[in-house]
């Protein structure tokens, strides 16, 4: 009886040496002012080969085959520092991290003002509040125009841009109207330093012109005069109940009426 000997040869790899993970952009501190935000990487491994990529910024993420080098991100919804983290797997388990930071500013600076979308009044001398309360990128250059034609506020920064907030006094005067107009408008228009705008439109109505009064009031059916008027009050309190009665008309809305009663 003749013996058989048989060999089985069974290779283990044993793969304790991280891959290499390297993000090449964007480059770390690097403000970004598009939607569409590409990430490209170099990634590899030298031992037991690369398995997966996971690729993320705040909280989208992507996973990515092993021959990926790059992925586009749609980051509409952010604002402010991100971070991108790229996360390299490799077959045995290791894993080979990259992070960096960077600054989304996809928007023009925010800005709020004291006037309303309306103002009616009948000073055309207004003051108000301007506050750039995010300048984001940086406030470049502020304008303000009245009726479209006349800039009565305008400043340049420069290279010494506004990156905090900061707010502004401003004054209209009566001369800074057009006075054809009726209807008077103020646009107030921030850039920053790459040009972008954000710009509001307030609209003001001065009237100064009186409401009418069609007639004189009436008391009850007594039409009231402005000389002394004589009231007979009753003993019987039901009798004593009369309706106050007004006309009045205005362009513009009538805005309040005072009562005042005097009776001796």
């Amino acid at each position: 009886m003749d013996l058989k000997i048989f060999f089985d040869y069974r290779w283990i790899l044993i793969d304790r040496v991280n891959p290499f993970a390297l993000i090449n952009n964007p480059t770390h501190l690097q403000t970004i002012i598009e939607h569409d935000l590409a990430v490209e990487w170099t990634s590899y491994d030298e031992c037991s080969g690369l398995n997966s990529i996971l690729i993320k910024i705040d909280n989208i993420s992507a996973i990515k085959n092993y021959n990926s080098v790059s992925h586009i991100f749609d980051i509409s919804s952010l604002d402010g520092y991100q971070n991108i983290t790229l996360i390299v797997y490799d077959q045995s388990g290791n894993k080979a991290i990259d992070s960096i930071l960077v600054k989304v500013s996809l928007l023009p600076p925010d800005f709020t003002s004291s006037l309303p979308s309306l103002t009616i009044c009948n000073n055309p001398n207004i003051q108000f509040n301007l506050s750039i309360y995010n300048p984001r990128m940086g406030v470049q250059r502020i304008s303000i125009v009245v009726d479209n034609i006349k800039e009565i506020y305008s400043i340049n920064y420069g290279a010494e841009y506004k990156t905090v907030p900061f707010w502004l006094l401003i004054n209209i005067s009566e001369n800074d109207y057009d006075e054809s107009l009726t209807l008077h408008n103020v646009t107030i228009t921030i850039y920053d330093i790459i040009s972008r705008k954000n710009i509001a439109t307030h609209n003001i109505l001065i009237d100064q012109i009186k409401p009418a009064v069609w007639q004189d009031p009436l008391f009850g059916s007594i039409i009231l005069n402005k000389a002394i008027n004589e009231i007979t009050i009753s003993d019987e309190q039901k009798l004593n109940v009369y309706n106050i009665s007004i006309y009045i008309s205005d362009t513009y809305g009538v805005r309040y009426v005072n009562r005042n009663i005097i009776y001796i």
